[in-house]
């Protein structure tokens, strides 16, 4: 019974189909109709074999497939009792089946072969074609139309296959709705183009005949262009309709050309690089141009702000580009390029350089850097000071500044370059060493330190140096000279004269002072004429006595000195004095010696006669001197600030050796004195 229901459902479709498809050829005659409908016809009759097997391999789906069955029944007879023509697209597809009919059954003129036509003629065809191009315009908008109803009259067919929803009928619906509404727009369109082209044709006319004053030569001209639009359009036009009637090839080709271009790019890309270099200094390599191009562009206010110089990069004349192509290249990257160009010393920046008598000496990053090292230099030599008034101040030299384009690494340092200016190059001369000179006058004669006098003659004993000795020099020769004259007022001291009382209790060759000298003061007012900050000329210009000296008293000894031996007796090394700790344990150890408390300054004076063996440094004790008494006695003097004998000189009691101080391990400036026999320390106030 089922077999018989499915074949009475597949006869009805059959004959819907076949009633649609007369209607679909008598509307629209169009030949592709039947093929596409018999395609389709197959495929639903192969749908409902699969769907027949399938339900029978499956027995439990009977109820389910009844269902549909029932439901397909309901909707064959509801479609059944609707005509096609009442279908809301039924009206569309009739209009555009006529439009469609009167196209293709349009007259065509066949063309004239037989003679050549004139120019004229030619044009007034054309013409006649320019005025029907609306139409033209009008048919292709139909066929596109008319392909649309093609596809709109398919779903109308497939609507009554099970495989299409609801939803696809309800598509179909508003399809027809659309094609409903747009009748009317393209029949306005077409009335506004072909009145848009009539007027633009008469304006382009007048407007060739009003520029040529011609009326011939304005058509032959008209004719030219319009036959060349024309061509053109017709050119594109076929190319528009060979693409849609080729879709799929035309997809095909265009997808591959694509790929096939974006491949060769990307190997060409892969395997080409930059290499890049500086006036011919290779510097590396690049993935292209415009990657230098930007770090360029960046590069100049990094190095001009880190250089402190105005650094401008010339690309077409500084940069050469060269194209590289491997499989291995090693590409720099943008911070590599950066960094690259960066630490380069060769690049052209714009500096300026100060000149000294027409000769470039140093290079700056700026105008202003520069100007401010020659006032820095003018202001060592020639500064502000208290009570002096400068009346010139100039460079001996012809000093000037000027903007040069010179290479990154040739720009000085600041602190360098005033240093060359100020000092400048390097001069050797041989002095002779004259009756009374010393090493550190030498030095001071030629304005350089004692090291540097002493690593010029290492060979030499700056504490002997002898009449008519060589010394080496090499010291500087300033390239600019500061030439200052100033008016200077100042006090000067009046030094004081010394008067001596003899006295018998000072051993004879020492003196004591009564009374110390004052000196006296007065306000000079003189001019002063200075080169590089020395003096070379003055002349006093008045001068006023604000006080008068004081002449210094001084006992002068007449006691005859004592044997330089020791007498068996001590005496106090010191004679203003206050014991600050004495001899014994202190502080959990033993201490071996007696501290004096006293100013530092105060004056040591040896304990007895003997010969001195230490004098220098000693750890913990500080300047020490240590002196032999004969007879297995010796004495200490330890923290001394100052010491006035040697080792091995020999020394007579109450003679001062040494000045009281706090060197060494001390808490405050004291005498540490000891007595020592057989190096035993002993207790010194026990021998006083």
């Amino acid at each position: 019974m089922t077999d018989i229901n499915e074949k009475n459902q597949s006869a009805e479709a059959k004959t819907e189909l076949e009633e649609l498809h007369i209607k679909s050829i008598e509307k629209l005659s169009i030949s592709e109709t039947e093929e596409e409908l018999d395609a389709l016809m197959r495929r639903h009759e192969a749908e409902r074999e699969r769907d027949r097997q399938e339900h029978y391999r499956d027995p439990s789906r009977r109820e389910k497939g009844a269902a549909k069955r029932k439901k397909r029944r309901r909707n064959a007879a509801e479609r059944r009792t609707r005509p096609v023509a009442e279908h809301a697209a039924g009206e569309s597809v009739r209009r555009l089946g006529d439009a469609i009919a009167a196209f293709r059954n349009r007259e065509r003129t066949p063309r004239e072969t037989e003679k050549p036509k004139s120019l004229l003629e030619q044009f007034a065809e054309q013409e006649k074609g320019l005025q029907d191009e609306p139409l033209r315009r009008r048919e292709g908008v139909i066929r596109r139309i008319r392909r649309f109803i093609r596809t709109v009259s398919k779903r109308r067919v497939r609507m009554n296959s099970r495989a299409y929803y609801t939803h696809e009928k309800k598509r179909a619906v508003y399809k027809a709705i659309f094609y409903d509404c747009f009748s009317p727009l393209a029949d306005a369109w077409e009335g506004l183009l072909e009145t848009a082209w009539n007027f633009f044709s008469e304006l382009a006319q007048d407007a060739w005949a009003l520029l040529l004053f011609s009326v011939d030569i304005a058509v032959k001209v008209s004719y030219v262009l319009w036959s060349s639009v024309l061509i053109l359009w017709d050119f594109v036009w076929d190319i528009r309709y060979w693409i849609e009637a080729n879709k799929i090839v035309f997809l095909r080709r265009f997808v591959l050309f694509v790929f096939s271009t974006a491949s060769v790019a990307i190997f060409w890309g892969s395997i080409t690089a930059y290499e890049y270099s500086y006036y011919g200094k290779v510097l590396g390599v690049a993935k292209s141009q415009y990657e230098v191009y930007r770090t360029i562009d960046v590069l100049g206010d990094k190095l001009s702000e880190a250089s402190g110089a105005n650094v401008s990069l010339n690309v077409e004349r500084d940069i050469e580009f060269r194209r590289v192509m491997g499989f291995s290249l090693n590409v720099d990257t943008d911070e590599e390029i950066l960094n690259t160009l960066t630490y380069m010393k060769d690049i052209h920046v714009i500096a300026y350089g100060i000149y000294i008598d027409d000769k470039m000496e140093v290079v700056l990053e700026s105008e202003e850097t520069a100007l401010a090292l020659l006032r820095s230099i003018r202001d060592t030599y020639a500064g502000e000071k208290a009570g002096v008034k400068y009346s010139s101040v100039a460079f001996r030299e012809n000093i000037t500044v000027r903007e040069e384009g010179v290479k990154l690494g040739e720009i000085w340092n600041e602190k360098n370059a005033a240093r060359y200016l100020m000092s400048g190059t390097k001069v050797e001369r041989k002095h002779i060493v004259a009756q009374n000179e010393t090493f550190a006058q030498i030095a001071q004669k030629y304005g350089i330190t004692q090291s540097d006098l002493a690593a010029a003659n290492p060979n030499i004993n700056r504490d002997k140096l002898y009449i008519g000795q060589e010394l080496y020099l090499t010291y500087g020769t300033p390239l600019v000279t500061v030439h200052s004259t100033e008016t200077a007022t100042y006090n000067e001291q009046i030094e004081y004269g010394t008067q001596y009382i003899d006295n018998a209790s000072i051993y004879l060759g020492e003196t004591e002072v009564k009374s110390r000298g004052i000196y006296g003061q007065q306000r000079i007012v003189a001019e002063i004429v200075r080169t590089n900050g020395e003096e070379v000329s003055k002349k006093i210009l008045s001068s006023d006595r604000l006080s008068e000296p004081v002449d210094e008293v001084l006992y002068r000894g007449t006691k005859p000195i004592p044997p330089r031996e020791g007498t068996g007796t001590f005496n106090y090394p010191i004679r203003t004095y206050t014991i600050s700790s004495r001899f014994g344990m202190r502080w959990g150890r033993m201490h071996t010696g007696t501290d004096f408390a006293a100013p530092t300054g105060t004056k040591i004076y040896a304990s007895d006669g003997g010969t001195v063996t230490f004098a220098g440094w000693k750890g913990q004790l500080g300047y020490l001197v240590i002196i032999d008494h004969g007879s297995l006695y010796e004495t200490y003097y330890g923290h001394c600030s100052k010491l006035l004998v040697s080792a091995g000189e020999k020394v007579y009691q109450g003679q001062n050796i040494a000045l009281v101080g706090s060197t060494g391990y001390s808490t405050g400036s004291h005498l540490h004195f000891e007595v020592r026999y057989l190096d035993r320390p002993m207790n010194p106030l026990d021998f006083l």
